[in-house]
């Protein structure tokens, strides 16, 4: 059911120094886990299984939906796994020191399969993440996202970074986190902090950070199965759809991208999604396969679909 969409006629302006390489096809409809040597591992969401080495040593465990490294073997060096997530589907990791972290749409983590005695415990993503960190003074858990780290000691947060985004969002939830520039030194100067109810947006093309005070469930109720929209404009709301169902959204009409719109969404398929935003806004559109166009409404719609 739609809850509340309300309209307004606007326009909005809405250490470890080793690289991440992430392989991902976030279209592939795939659940992958790659090795450290390379090997690429599918991943069924219904399945149980133990991934080991090809010595035979214990490298995670997996139960249905989530994948978990607490048991893994100890090592003596760092050796990473990348877990991606394709386009609509959503999946759980359990890192080796009990870190939950649960991933959304089109994301890949890189991380190791156990964190080192005396070293930070570092992790790469690339997409939409929801943190539950374990707490342990003497090892900070630091997230990298490309050009930003997020340090904390034990907190939950929420953290996306999506090539297509402007902004890194971190909304913290619960404990604290330190934002730095990725090689920089962390001090008072280059780092910012955040408090619970806080979302930090660094800004990748005018490399600036706003903070300001938010209703955290905005951004972090999609961890709980519902798709959660307040004063957002269309095209915002279209980027996250594509992602959720693993389609492609094409607005033909011109008119839709800057609507804003407050919803909420829990289990609609994106036909009734589509539908109940045309009560506010009258549009036509055809779906085509894994693509949904939104019609010109000067244009015969059947004409244009047969075009396509």
């Amino acid at each position: 059911m739609l809850a509340g969409v309300y309209f307004y006629n606007q326009n909005t302006v809405v250490n470890i120094t080793e690289p991440i390489i992430i392989e991902n096809d976030p279209n592939s409809g795939v659940i992958t886990l790659q090795l450290e040597n390379g090997d690429i591992e599918t991943i069924s969401e219904s399945g149980e299984r133990k991934i080991t080495t090809s010595s035979g040593n214990l490298v995670a465990s997996q139960q249905g939906n989530t994948l978990q490294y607490t048991g893994a073997e100890a090592q003596d060096k760092l050796v990473y796994n990348t877990l991606n997530i394709p386009h609509g589907r959503q999946f759980d990791l359990v890192l080796s020191d009990g870190t939950k972290v649960k991933l959304n749409s089109g994301s890949s983590i890189k991380y190791p399969v156990r964190f080192l005695k005396g070293q930070d415990r570092k992790v790469f993503l690339k997409g939409e993440a929801f943190f539950d960190v374990t707490r342990d003074k003497a090892h900070p858990f630091i997230v990298n996202a490309e050009e930003m780290n997020i340090k904390v000691l034990g907190t939950q947060f929420n953290l996306s970074f999506y090539p297509e985004d402007e902004d890194i969002s971190t909304v913290l939830v619960e404990g604290a986190v330190v934002l730095y520039k990725e090689g920089a030194d962390m001090n008072t100067n280059t780092s910012s902090q955040l408090v619970p109810g806080q979302r930090a947006a660094w800004n990748k093309v005018n490399n600036t950070m706003t903070i300001k005070e938010v209703d955290t469930n905005i951004y972090t109720a999609w961890k709980d199965g519902y798709l959660l929209f307040k004063a957002s404009t269309f095209h915002s709301i279209r980027s996250k759809l594509e992602r959720h169902f693993n389609i492609t959204i094409e607005d033909r009409s011109g008119r839709l991208d800057n609507q804003i719109y407050t919803a909420t969404f829990r289990n609609e398929t994106i036909e009734e999604i589509l539908e109940a935003f045309k009560e506010d806004t009258p549009f036509e559109y055809v779906h085509e396969g894994s693509k949904i166009i939104i019609l010109d409404t000067n244009i015969n719609p059947n004409k244009d679909a047969n075009e396509n």
